[in-house]
Formats: C-alpha cells, sequence, structure tokens
C-alpha cells in the first residue's frame, strides 16, 4: 500500500516537472519568436537549449544522485529545443523577419510594429540630436572664421587709414614747402602745385587763372577744408 502510495506521489512529482517544463518550454519559444525582428533569437535560444540538453544528458547518465535535481531542467531544456527548433525549421524568407508566429497571427505582428515604432522614434530622435550637434560645431566654426576674418578687416581698415593720414601729412607738408618757395610752378603735377599756383594767380588779380587752377585742384577730389574755404572767399 505504502508503495502504491509512494509511487502515486511520484507519478504527481513527475507530472508537475513535465508541466513545468512545457509551460517553460512554451514561454520560451514565445519570446524568442516575438522578438525575432532584433535579430535571429530564436537560432541562438535553439543553439542554447541544445549544448544544455547535452550537459545535462551526460549529468543525467553519470551522476545518479543528481538524477532526480536535474530532471526537470532536463525535461525543461528538451522541450525548449524542440519547440524552438520547430519555429526555427519552419522559417522562410516571408517570416524570417517577423516571426513564425506574427507572420501567421496579425495581432502579434501590430503589436511588433507599434513596438517598432517607438525604436525608429528613438532612433530618429538621436539622427536628430545628431544633426543639431553637427549644426552647433558648424556655427561655432563659422563665429571663429567670421572673428578671425573681423580682426584681420580691422587690422586692414587700421593700416589704410594710418596710410591715408601719412599721405595726407606729406601733401600739407608739400603745401607748406612750396608756399615758402614761392612764384608760380610751370607744370604742376600734383594738387599741390595746382592749389599753389590758383594762390599766386588770385593775388596776382588773374582771375580767370586762378579758377582754372582751382579747379585743376579740385578735380584730385582731397578731403582738405582750407582750399574750400579759400576758393568759396575767392569767388
Amino acid at each position: 500500500m505504502s508503495v502504491d502510495k509512494r509511487s502515486i506521489a511520484q507519478f504527481f512529482s513527475m507530472s508537475r516537472e513535465l508541466a513545468f517544463g512545457q509551460v517553460f518550454a512554451v514561454t520560451a519559444s514565445f519570446v524568442s519568436d516575438f522578438l525575432q525582428p532584433l535579430g535571429n533569437i530564436t537560432f541562438y535560444i535553439f543553439i542554447f537549449s541544445a549544448v544544455v540538453v547535452l550537459i545535462l544528458t551526460v549529468v543525467y547518465l553519470t551522476k545518479k544522485l543528481l538524477r532526480k535535481k536535474v530532471f526537470k531542467y532536463f525535461v525543461s531544456a528538451i522541450a525548449v529545443m524542440t519547440l524552438s527548433g520547430f519555429l526555427y525549421l519552419f522559417q522562410n524568407e516571408s517570416n524570417s523577419h517577423t516571426g513564425l508566429l506574427a507572420a501567421n497571427f496579425p495581432g502579434i505582428e501590430n503589436l511588433q510594429s507599434s513596438l517598432g515604432m517607438i525604436e525608429k522614434d528613438i532612433s530618429e530622435i538621436k539622427e536628430s540630436t545628431l544633426r543639431t550637434e553637427q549644426l552647433v560645431e558648424s556655427l561655432a566654426e563659422d563665429s571663429k572664421e567670421n572673428i578671425k576674418q573681423t580682426k584681420e578687416l580691422n587690422k586692414t581698415l587700421k593700416d589704410s587709414s594710418d596710410a591715408i593720414v601719412n599721405k595726407l601729412d606729406e601733401l600739407n607738408d608739400s603745401f607748406t614747402e612750396i608756399s615758402k618757395l614761392g612764384g608760380l610752378i610751370v607744370d604742376p603735377q600734383n594738387p599741390v602745385g595746382f592749389f599753389h599756383n590758383s594762390k599766386v594767380y588770385e593775388e596776382r588779380g588773374d582771375l580767370d587763372a586762378a579758377r582754372r587752377s582751382y579747379n585743376q585742384y579740385f578735380a584730385f577730389k582731397l578731403d582738405f577744408i582750407d582750399p574750400h574755404l579759400r576758393y568759396q572767399t575767392f569767388l
């Protein structure tokens, strides 16, 4: 009688272990097939479970004391290997990307698509962030280049201003030197000579010659105010 009770207890214990193994196998196979868009996970599960089955087979055959402990895992590993191998065996070009279950059940495919959209949005956000960083770097480089060009322009303007001031100083010195010399310049070639002659003509009373000399001076379009004031007085 006690033997029968022990046998019944062992039977129910084995049944629970088998049920656990089947549930675990179905769950693992379903998850691997559902995650197929992320990679060929079903194949990896099949290889992993096959290795586990091989190891547990060796343990089960060589270690009698461990048989009861590893039996549940042994059954689960065999079930996972069988189901994942079945799913992998029936993969083809039409369902290798989405998985066998998604190819036959639109609801699963829709769920994969919704998760895929989230992944796509995240990818787009990353791309947008990368473009923003590149734009900021480009603006920073442009700003540096603009600052450099502005400094070069300021230096050029300063050099030009210094050159103009030096030239005006030279003309002013020429005015002073010629005024000291007195008399007409026979063939003037610059504004200093024409201005000097205009003053000489004016002092001599030769107004027509003075006006012509003034006009020839003004043709150079210089910015000295004294000749303009003198010409207005002359008129």
